[in-house]
């Protein structure tokens, strides 16, 4: 059976790969790897994946900063890097929760009774297929909305194309080759980043990344109009001061210099940058302040 599915799979994607269908062929081997091994692990384990994920996004950010000051006495970590770190070790903390008590439950019944083993196992053979296939879709629809920026940097930054990095190099081979295939214009049309409005946020990453890449547009964001609306709250003029009145934080903000790795530990270690990330409002304003043009 395993042969069947091996050939059923693997042998279109050879055809395609040969006739010079590279995506087509990638998403038939995605599909094969994923239908067997979705088999082989069972609908449950796949799904219990899922649901543990589900509940370390759900619950592991209000319980991670419930916890900071604990992971600030055990590692000595302080501001937006303790909080980042606290949620990521309680949100693991849960999904491997969630995951063992699942196997202890549901997973020992299913393997004592033959009926029911097989029916997860047909269902991870289902589940494999399509999940495996998505991601590629997902894939090559995330790098088609990278490929019009990676563009734009190229030529504004005027980099000859023997000198661009293996990475961009492969963004623009990718997009070409969904220019010349067959289903190049459906994954174009049907791209789940276009979609998906809650995927559609690449522009906004974009603008994000650049902001905290530079200095003094995170000052030009602190001084954004709506940012000083806010500041007539006592507790966000506060918050605002203490992170002016440090001198390392001051430097870093007026130093017209790009972010390197030691600026940027400094600002995620102090906790007068959490303090103002905290402030009611500031993040949402701080969103609009981003999004304006010239940040």
């Amino acid at each position: 059976m395993r042969l069947f599915w091996c050939i059923a799979f693997f042998g279109p994607a050879g055809y395609f790969g040969y006739q010079g269908e590279p995506l087509l062929a990638a998403v038939l081997v995605a599909a094969g790897v994923g239908s067997l091994s979705g088999y082989r692990m069972g609908a449950l384990s796949m799904i219990t994946s899922v649901a543990a994920f589900a509940a370390a996004v759900w619950y592991g950010p209000s319980l991670g900063i419930e916890q900071e000051a604990r992971f600030t006495q055990w590692f000595g970590t302080t501001g937006l890097l303790n909080r980042g770190v606290s949620i990521g070790v309680v949100a693991i903390a849960i999904s491997m929760v969630v995951w063992f008590i699942s196997y202890l439950t549901i997973g020992r019944v299913i393997a004592r009774r033959p009926s029911l083993d097989r029916l997860n196992r047909r269902s991870g053979f289902l589940l494999g297929c399509v999940q495996s296939s998505f991601a590629v879709v997902l894939l090559i629809g995330g790098i088609l909305m990278i490929e019009p920026v990676q563009r734009e940097r190229v030529a504004n930054q005027n980099i000859p194309e023997a000198d661009l990095p293996r990475v961009t190099k492969a963004v623009f081979w990718i997009s070409e080759e969904v220019d010349q295939s067959a289903a190049g214009k459906y994954m174009r049309e049907y791209n789940p980043f276009t979609r998906i409005p809650q995927l559609n946020q690449i522009e906004r990453v974009q603008q994000t990344a650049a902001v905290l890449a530079d200095p003094s547009k995170m000052n030009e964001v602190i001084e954004h109009p709506s940012i000083r609306q806010l500041q007539n709250r006592p507790d966000v003029r506060e918050a605002v001061a203490e992170l002016r009145g440090d001198e390392n934080l001051r430097e870093i903000l007026t130093s017209g210099k790009p972010m390197d790795r030691a600026a940027a530990m400094t600002l995620l270690s102090h906790p007068a940058v959490l303090n103002l990330v905290d402030q009611p409002g500031f993040l949402d304003e701080a969103k609009k302040a981003i999004a304006d043009a010239g940040l």
